[in-house]
């Protein structure tokens, strides 16, 4: 979950769509293919009752079976291969356009390569889509390689969700490599002063550098906030990677604003380490 949740801010007259295979062991784009949709109609047509009302643009992001895959190649040509991953179907992003790797999705190999020091997720719970993708870190997590912190955030009442789920409040997790472990407290940090004064740029490039950004990464990415600024979502309907800027909103928009972004005295529900 990172810097490419923004969303539903994409060109939306672009009209290119994505087909996705996920490596199911790391849960990150293995294959990718591009096509062009010059009528949305024709696409919800293909993908029949998986096509949310909701979503009258296809902004989402959808699970695909072998009867969409076949619908989609028939009416766009566009194929992923031989069905060996789980294949998700994703409107096109301005993250894609960045002159370098977006992180997002890409969390636990650049971890696992070293190349990324620390990663946060967060979403509302229980969500089974959530604990399948924190689930991956489990076994490095059990052999030194990452430490983990979960901080949990209950409502004092079970809530309706965007989707019309029931859920108990907000869930973050926090990964970082051994001697990395500051930047989880730094993180949390940051977050705080986003609820109290807002979220600025300077927040941003801290939290790009936080997860393992350089310096010219941020600038781009700040820019190309600029030329698309327009207020935040408060939540992801497609699951979707969330940043600081749209925890921060989807906080200050939850049914309790007086949730407290900072960690309580007690002790968390974490698994496999001491805190």
């Amino acid at each position: 979950m990172d810097r490419s949740d923004q969303g539903g801010d994409r060109a939306a007259t672009c009209g290119w769509f994505v087909l996705q295979g996920i490596d199911p062991a790391m849960g990150s784009p293995a294959l990718e293919a591009r096509f062009r949709v010059d009528d949305v109609a024709v696409l919800r047509a293909a993908l029949g009752d998986l096509a949310d009302g909701r979503d009258p643009d296809l902004e989402w992001v959808y699970p695909l079976e072998r009867a969409h895959l076949d619908a989609i190649e028939q009416r766009f040509g566009a194929s992923i291969g031989d069905g060996a991953y789980e294949v998700m179907l994703l409107p096109w992003h301005f993250t894609r356009e960045a002159p370098y790797l977006n992180h997002g999705g890409f969390e636990l190999p650049l971890m696992l390569e070293g190349r990324k020091p620390f990663a946060k997720f967060s979403n509302v719970y229980p969500d089974e889509w959530f604990d399948d993708v924190i689930g991956r870190f489990d076994p490095f997590v059990q052999e030194g390689r990452f430490v983990r912190r979960i901080v949990t955030r209950p409502f004092d009442e079970p809530a309706r969700w965007h989707d019309g789920g029931i859920v108990d409040g907000f869930r973050e997790v926090y990964f970082a490599l051994p001697g990395e472990e500051w930047r989880i407290d730094a993180y949390l940090l940051l977050v705080e002063v986003g609820l109290k004064a807002g979220w600025n740029d300077a927040l941003e490039r801290y939290e790009g550098s936080l997860l393992g950004y350089e310096d010219w990464q941020t600038d781009w990415w700040l820019e190309a906030l600029r030329s698309r600024r327009r207020p935040q979502p408060a939540h992801d309907d497609d699951h979707t990677r969330r940043q600081g800027r749209s925890l921060v909103a989807a906080m200050q928009s939850s049914p309790y604003p007086d949730l407290r972004i900072e960690p309580t005295r007690s002790r968390l529900p974490v698994r496999d380490i001491d805190l």
